[in-house]
């Protein structure tokens, strides 16, 4: 499992005749785009965006974020195995890869009757401004997709659809980086060390609850997801994926898994510091005590196999997927395994109130990613890519937001990537 991630810088996006990549400028051909995406009937019409790097504008009702990869040539596998390539071995030869560029879908769905959870959530995403640094992207180019649905589809389809038109146009927007020498390249391989280090291992959950909250690996839905081990190399290809309608603050897009900053660090001192021993999956929020349980013991069983002496955690989603991360913590620990738990938190408004649903004493390390719960305030953007306002509330039926002025968000759970899930932002709290 030897991956050879090949970089291409791109610092501009434009419309153009051909679809190609000079210089770190990439040129966009939009009705090749169109052509991949718009005979899915899910769809009544498709509008495609540009978003320059650093633009004052606001993206509204978020889907996924996918970076633009692709596997040249005829090695094995392909990116986003057993959806756009067949469910082979991933994670090894070369890939390639756009950094600085983005595709996101987004448009309104359809609600059908749905409440709660089970409903598609509205968001927005700054570019720029003080949301900037509340989202994980940075200061990239957006493509964005935006899907006007058709009736007479159910969410199954206009999910499936979704998932398909992103990962596409990623796909087709990776091949511009073909035949052309990379910016950067980067070797990812767990050989065992020289000397012997402690092993470590990533308790990696993922939210899947459903048509609104999936995830996919080798394009399977894990809503019924057992703890399995993944090699980190796999992620880098596009086998965990987002497949949910929209998305709240802790959802973790596509685009989070391909660049997830635990491996990345966990990658950067293998080695040196530590054995990373890999990947230990699994899904949150199951709804009976006893598979919260099974869940715990079987990550701490894994654990223990793969001979670690630590184990780092991070959760998927909000709300009580903390408590398989808490019994998994405190099975590890009466074993001998060190963990650490990497986690957004609640505490209420003013910051007083219980900061997780959940805990067990032996969680004592936790570093927290900022609160759920403060309100905060975002200025008016000069562009809004999207609807003028958004549908909150979605327990009473949903209450329309203006978002095309100053906006104030009671809670964190309107704005993409607010939740911070795998601590990419700048954003914690402290216990005081």
């Amino acid at each position: 499992m030897r991956l050879e991630l090949r970089t291409h810088d791109v610092r501009s996006v434009a419309f153009g005749e051909r679809t190609t990549l000079r210089g770190g400028a990439l040129t966009v051909r939009k009705q090749d785009l169109l052509d991949l995406i718009v005979s899915d009937p899910a769809f009544a019409a498709v509008q495609v965006e540009l978003v320059s790097a650093g633009e004052s504008a606001r993206i509204t009702q978020v889907s996924d974020v996918i970076e633009p990869r692709v596997k040249p040539g005829s090695g094995s596998g392909g990116v986003f195995p057993g959806l756009l390539a067949p469910v082979d071995p991933v994670g090894r030869g070369t890939t390639d890869r756009l950094r600085g560029v983005a595709v996101v879908t987004a448009g309104e769905v359809p609600w059908k009757g749905e409440k709660g959870l089970f409903v598609a959530h509205d968001n927005i995403v700054d570019t720029s401004g003080p949301g900037l640094d509340r989202q994980p992207y940075g200061a990239i180019c957006f493509l964005v997709l935006r899907f006007t649905f058709a009736d007479g589809v159910d969410h199954e389809g206009y999910e499936r659809a979704v998932l398909l038109a992103g990962q596409k146009a990623a796909r087709a927007l990776a091949l511009a980086a073909q035949g052309h020498e990379p910016d950067e390249v980067a070797l990812y391989e767990l050989k065992r060390p020289e000397r012997p280090l402690p092993r470590v291992a990533y308790a990696y959950q993922v939210q899947s609850q459903g048509v609104f909250m999936r995830s996919r690996l080798n394009g399977q839905v894990l809503d019924q997801l057992m703890p399995t081990l993944v090699h980190p190399n796999e992620l880098a290809d596009g086998a965990l994926t987002s497949g949910g309608l929209g998305g709240h603050a802790s959802k973790m897009t596509t685009w989070m898994h391909q660049n997830n900053p635990i491996v990345e660090g966990m990658y950067a001192r293998h080695g040196t510091e530590w054995d990373f021993a890999g990947i230990v999956l699994h899904r949150g929020h199951y709804y009976l005590y006893e598979d919260k349980q099974r869940v715990g013991l079987r990550i701490a069983e894994m654990t223990d196999l793969l001979g670690a002496a630590g184990a780092v955690f991070t959760l998927g989603g909000a709300g009580n997927n903390i408590t398989e991360a808490m019994l998994a913590i405190q099975e590890c620990e009466r074993r001998g395994i060190r963990t650490v738990l990497l986690t957004w938190e609640h505490g209420g408004a003013d910051g007083t109130d219980y900061p997780l649903p959940f805990a067990v004493p032996e969680a004592a390390a936790i570093v927290s990613t900022g609160s759920f719960d403060e309100a905060f305030d975002l200025p008016r953007m000069e562009r809004v890519v999207g609807d003028a306002s958004i549908r909150v509330r979605p327990e009473i039926g949903g209450v329309r937001l203006p978002v095309d002025g100053a906006v104030r968000l009671e809670r964190a759970n309107s704005y993409a990537g607010a939740g911070n899930p795998l601590g990419f932002q700048r954003t914690g709290c402290v216990e005081r």
